[in-house]
């Protein structure tokens, strides 16, 4: 881990050094770290691994976007991914994942993969980017309160860190807006961006 002892503006410089070396010596290169956002400007091809044990391995788009299980979705991304304890539920002949403060629809894919297992337990993930800011949750409607801890402005963007429940949330929205600490606010997220996870297992379904 070469850059573990560097300050974050001198990480970053080193960090565009070794990819203008990698392209000028053309050699194969492997680099051990535990900061994901290194694997992922770095590698053209990341191997994650836990307790010893390959979880997946593949280019940084396809764990981001297609993480195997529960362990590579909270590792690869940053802010980290999310993930909510829900149930199945119908309603209208749309599948939903239901749980405290919250009722979110599921795309038919998902409803293909799940099949009717309804009242089952499963784990959400929804990274912070995919939350949309709603003026109010419809009563009955697909969306999520959140009420807001803390608010950090990081310029373009906000990370808000919510609370659902008994579940802690992160969300990252455009600073455009003012986020006040206390409230509830209401949220949707696109059926599309829901993953969902086995909630023994850990395996993505």
């Amino acid at each position: 881990e070469p850059l573990s002892n560097l300050d974050a503006k001198l990480r970053v410089q080193m960090r565009t050094e070794i990819s203008k070396l990698h392209i000028r010596l053309n050699a194969t290169m492997i680099y051990v770290t535990h900061d994901q956002v290194e694997a992922m400007t770095l590698g053209d091809r990341i191997v994650v691994m836990a307790k010893g044990l390959v979880q997946q391995q593949g280019t940084a788009e396809e764990l981001f976007k297609s993480p195997a299980n529960k362990f590579v979705a909270g590792f690869i991304g940053s802010p980290t991914m999310n993930f909510l304890d829900a149930e199945l539920s119908e309603s209208n002949g749309v599948l939903a994942a239901c749980g405290a403060e919250f009722k979110l629809d599921l795309s038919a894919e998902l409803r293909a993969r799940l099949g009717a297992t309804l009242g089952r337990g499963i784990t959400l993930g929804i990274r912070p980017s995919c939350f949309k800011l709603e003026t109010k949750t419809a009563p009955g409607g697909s969306g999520i309160n959140l009420s807001i801890k803390v608010s950090e402005y990081l310029g373009a963007q906000s990370v808000l860190v919510t609370q659902c429940g008994e579940q802690e949330l992160l969300v990252e929205l455009e600073s455009s807006s003012r986020f006040e600490r206390g409230t509830t606010m209401a949220f949707s997220v696109a059926p599309e961006d829901i993953m969902v996870f086995d909630k023994k297992t850990e395996i993505r379904i």
